[in-house]
């Protein structure tokens, strides 16, 4: 017997409401928006990496997906099977002006090289991504916490007026690192980030916020406090890297400095009890010296590897 007709005679058999929990469909939606995340994140990959990035030294022409975590990379010279759940420690070293990927594809590793600056950050945002997610679960959908789908619109008011309460201005979201909480198959909180200004610093500075019911939290990042010389460019990552009791996130934010523009990691402690958000300076400090600049990093610099 199969597990769907398994299901089925077990749901018949038990009455309406154990029928309804044995349903499949919410465990279907929850991959549904794994793969969704993944598809995206595929899509500004492949727009960024043609006709800007060579493949051992061959210009890319297309990137094609053949699953969730399988990806295809073709060159103008032949091609390489990706699988992001096993691409291996994807970090840049940059040489001459360009970056210089090592990824794990069709067996072996290859080089992906594109020139440093946006593109090139954008590039290694993409690959961290799918990295992250798959290593993270089979098809991008990890069991317990994880971030699926866009912020909802009230979230993003709830944390705007928060900001402003606490006196922010020029206050900016980034809707395309704001998130839906999901733990197993509930959404059961809204992660917020962005920038702006607090009334006593003196840049402008990021900031992470979490609204949990009709809680919501805001504490600044980059450009406040101990992060205070930073500049704020806004926010490039965000990811679950530890979902224990106390659930950690990291996220990965652009800043600008004096000396130059840096790719800073920040990792925030959650409490879920009561909604509260702390900067863990020591994990932050960890993912720094390990130069992480993705969410797949963050992961293996907190864990040692």
């Amino acid at each position: 017997m199969t597990g769907g007709a398994l299901c089925l005679t077990l749901a018949l058999s038990m009455g309406g409401e154990a029928a309804h929990a044995l349903r499949p469909s919410a465990i279907a939606m929850a991959a549904a928006d794994g793969e969704a995340m993944n598809a995206r994140a595929l899509l500004v990959l492949r727009r960024n990496l043609r006709e800007s990035a060579t493949w051992d030294g061959a210009p890319i022409v297309d990137l094609v997906a053949k699953g969730p975590c399988v990806s295809t990379l073709i060159t103008t010279k032949g091609r390489a099977a990706i699988d992001w759940s096993d691409a291996g420690n994807i970090a840049a070293e940059t040489i001459d002006g360009n970056d210089l990927f090592a990824v794990k594809a069709s067996g072996s590793i290859g080089g992906l090289s594109v020139k440093s600056g946006d593109t090139a950050d954008r590039i290694a945002m993409g690959m961290g991504l799918l990295a992250g997610n798959c290593q993270a679960g089979r098809g991008g959908h990890p069991a317990g916490l994880r971030l699926s789908g866009p912020a909802s619109t009230d979230a993003i008011k709830a944390v705007e007026d928060e900001a402003a309460r606490q006196k922010m201005t020029q206050i900016r979201v980034d809707s395309t690192q704001s998130f839906a909480v999901i733990d197993g198959n509930q959404t059961v909180a809204t992660l917020v980030t962005g920038e702006g200004s607090m009334p006593d610093a003196k840049r402008n500075g990021c900031f992470v916020a979490m609204k949990q019911g009709d809680e919501t939290m805001l504490i600044p990042t980059l450009g406040y406090g101990e992060y205070e010389f930073e500049t704020c460019g806004g926010p490039l990552a965000v990811g679950f890297v530890s979902t224990a009791v106390m659930p950690k996130l990291g996220i990965v934010f652009r800043s600008y400095s004096r000396e130059a523009e840096e790719t800073v990691p920040i990792i925030v402690e959650w409490d879920r009890s009561n909604n509260t958000l702390l900067i863990d300076d020591a994990a932050s400090r960890r993912a720094l010296d390990a130069r992480a600049i993705n969410i797949a990093q963050i992961r293996r610099a907190l864990n040692g590897r």
